[in-house]
């Protein structure tokens, strides 16, 4: 059973008969001047706690679609730009990944990851912006020699020549397990010997 919804008060036109809503301080039809009867007064305060309810709600879904349609509106303005890495910063791991090499102290900014399984990718910075790839799956003699070069950097970080101001250099890392990470600033001419060759084997993205 549904119950009808209370009717809106009106003040009756004293001259003309011509209900009126309580806002009007003259008939909407003669302009003659609007007293509310006693039954009308109290059906009128009756009806503003339902009013003012009315009022908040409609005012909250306004906010609400508003304050989306703000936040729509700087994600799509002030989308945050791809991004090259600082040289030296932090690498972290992700998946399968054990490895990361990547040179990003002077352009072209190149990257290249190493998974467990020996899958390898060749990627650009910045990845963002879709730049382009390779992949290629290493040997089982190959994977045995990273694996090896992750165990001895794991146990130890190698030690290299101290690096001029300007030179560029590798950022390496070695996924250690438990969540730890070691990495390094490795001079271009310093790399472990079998990086160095896939470096060189692996094909450059659009080559």
């Amino acid at each position: 059973m549904t119950t009808k919804p209370a009717p809106s008060p009106t003040i009756l036109c004293t001259n003309c008969a011509f209900p009126n809503i309580p806002e009007r301080q003259r008939c909407k039809r003669c302009g003659a001047p609007l007293t509310p009867s006693a039954a009308e007064r109290q059906h009128i305060l009756a009806t503003i706690p339902d009013q003012r309810a009315l009022r908040r709600w409609v005012i909250l879904v306004l906010c609400f679609w508003s304050g989306l349609a703000l936040l729509g509106a700087i994600s799509f303005f002030y989308r945050p730009t791809p991004s090259v890495p600082t040289p030296g910063s932090p690498i972290s791991f992700r998946g399968h990944s054990i490895a990361l090499l990547r040179m990003v102290s002077r352009p072209p900014y190149k990257g290249i990851e190493f998974e467990d399984d020996g899958r390898v990718s060749r990627f650009t910075y910045p990845i963002d912006t879709g730049s382009p790839s390779t992949f290629t799956v290493l040997t089982a003699t190959e994977l045995e020699a990273i694996q090896q070069v992750r165990l001895q950097w794991c146990h130890q970080l190698p030690t290299s020549r101290p690096l001029a101001p300007t030179e560029p250099f590798y950022d390496l890392a070695f996924e250690c397990g438990g969540y730890t990470t070691k990495q390094a600033k490795v001079p271009l001419d310093m790399l472990p010997s079998i990086v160095e060759a896939l470096v060189q084997r692996i094909p450059r993205p659009g080559a």
